[in-house]
């Protein structure tokens, strides 16, 4: 059970993330010449908060509160509306209410004893069941990531490291530069054809055999400070959150290609560090060593652990506009960016604030009432003590009033077939919700046997109509 209800919320969160990310995609394609290159991949970190975090404060600004908008414009049309009352909604006499329970009881002796409908059990299954295929394919995801890292890192150990002293001068001089203390190793490798940055406690900075080859010191400069920059930004450390997402949530489609579509980002950003660290007369000859890459790009083995400096040849292009046209930062272009990713945090990551009709309709109580009932038992006379809720306080009086005879009703007519079928003597209720569109209850019954509360019903009730929620 209690997966089950983890499950849910995973889901639950799915879908606020999927909104999310459609939102941060449109907000890029809108504003892409206004956001600065390290925003277009800091909004996604929003992302993370929303896959976190289940429960959020409310806010004016939520996006959720469109529904709320619309409900209170169905509730103002309806309450202007003149209320006509209905024969139907008329409770039963007391004597008509004994006959009418007397005979249903008659109808209904060989039902079961746990009144379990059908939607209810079928809805256990199905979650039970998604719950299990959740598990075994996060858990899949999860371990065969780990175990390609794994094997990875074996096979990097036959690699051959670097020693060459012009190189390892390049490697320490823009270590300085970032000041970056750890100890960085830098391996020749065949497995992979493009430069990549490997591992979080021990890093190492693979070059391919070729581009060690063909390249000049200066070429090879650029590329080991983009690694560096990798290191230093913790890139690493974010494709490993990413990874327990993707395990997370891994039937979600649109989060995997956020998550894409964040680690593209997440390049571009690297190539803005970069060219803040470098002299702009570099500029240019860092986008050609980019392009000069393309030359060597064919095949890597997959990792979603490791950072490369070039992922796909189809996002090189717009890295190549982003360098031509990098200056620095702006202060206004950072501001006005800044506040773009807070509306969109805003709007997303909060839920609907309570509207009026919400706060008038809501301020209502729900007290308990215990009387002893006289009913037929098969011919028999038995008294039983009902306990059973009453609303109070409430708004609409009408409503109220029907509400309270649709709870006496259903209390009594279930509490007499429940003590004829399964020696019920006693009954209890507990609220399980309660606002201003919904009041969910649920009854629990004593038998008279040594085990108590054997037996639940839920019933729900529309706040705004009075009627009870099939």
């Amino acid at each position: 059970m209690m997966m089950s209800n983890f499950v849910t919320i995973i889901f639950q969160m799915s879908i606020r993330a999927s909104l999310l990310i459609l939102i941060i995609l449109a907000v890029k394609f809108v504003f892409k010449k206004v956001l600065l290159p390290q925003i277009h991949y800091l909004i996604w970190f929003l992302l993370f908060i929303a896959l976190t975090i289940p429960y959020t404060s409310e806010s004016a600004l939520s996006m959720y509160n469109i529904p709320n908008y619309f409900d209170t414009n169905k509730l103002s049309s309806e309450s202007i509306l003149p209320s006509v009352s209905n024969e139907k909604d008329v409770p039963p006499k007391s004597q008509d209410l004994e006959d009418i329970q007397y005979n249903r009881l008659k109808q209904n002796t060989q039902k079961d004893k746990r009144i379990l409908t059908f939607e209810e059990s079928l809805t256990k299954k199905i979650m039970s069941t998604l719950s299990w295929i959740w598990l075994f394919g996060g858990l899949f995801v999860l371990f065969s990531s780990i175990i390609k890292n794994i094997q990875l890192h074996d096979s990097i150990r036959n690699e051959e490291e670097i020693y060459d002293e012009k190189i390892l001068t390049i490697l320490n001089h823009y270590k300085k530069q970032l000041n970056i203390q750890t100890n960085v190793k830098l391996i020749k490798t065949r497995q992979f054809s493009t430069p990549s940055l490997v591992g979080i406690l021990k890093p190492r900075i693979l070059i391919p055999a070729p581009i060690l080859s063909n390249l000049d010191e200066t070429k090879l400069g650029f590329i080991i400070l983009h690694e560096l920059s990798h290191l230093k930004r913790k890139d690493i450390l974010t494709n490993w959150i990413i990874l327990v997402f993707q395990s997370l949530y891994w039937f979600n489609p649109l989060i995997w290609i956020g998550f894409y579509r964040m680690k593209m980002d997440m390049e571009i950003a690297c190539d803005t560090f970069v060219l803040n660290k470098l002299h702009k007369k570099h500029h240019i000859p860092y986008g050609k060593v980019i392009i000069e890459l393309l030359e060597y790009f064919s095949y890597n083995k997959f990792s979603p652990i490791i950072t490369n400096i070039l992922q796909n040849k189809s996002e090189v292009e717009r890295r190549i506009i982003m360098i031509k046209n990098f200056r620095k930062n702006s202060y206004v272009l950072m501001i006005i960016s800044l506040l773009l990713v807070a509306l969109v945090g805003c709007t997303t990551l909060t839920n609907a604030t309570k509207n009026e009709s919400t706060t008038n309709t809501e301020d209502y109580n729900v007290q308990m009432i215990t009387e002893n009932y006289k009913t037929m038992i098969y011919e028999e006379e038995e008294e039983l003590t009902l306990t059973y809720p009453q609303v109070v306080d409430f708004q609409d009086k009408q409503i109220e009033q029907k509400v309270n005879n649709i709870i006496k009703d259903w209390y009594r007519d279930l509490s007499v077939l429940l003590a004829a079928e399964a020696n019920v003597i006693k009954s209890d209720f507990e609220t399980l919700q309660k606002d201003s569109h919904m009041l969910k209850i649920k009854l629990n019954y004593t038998t008279s046997s040594d085990k108590e509360y054997d037996f639940s019903e839920i019933l729900s009730i529309d706040m705004t109509t009075g009627e009870i929620l099939k």
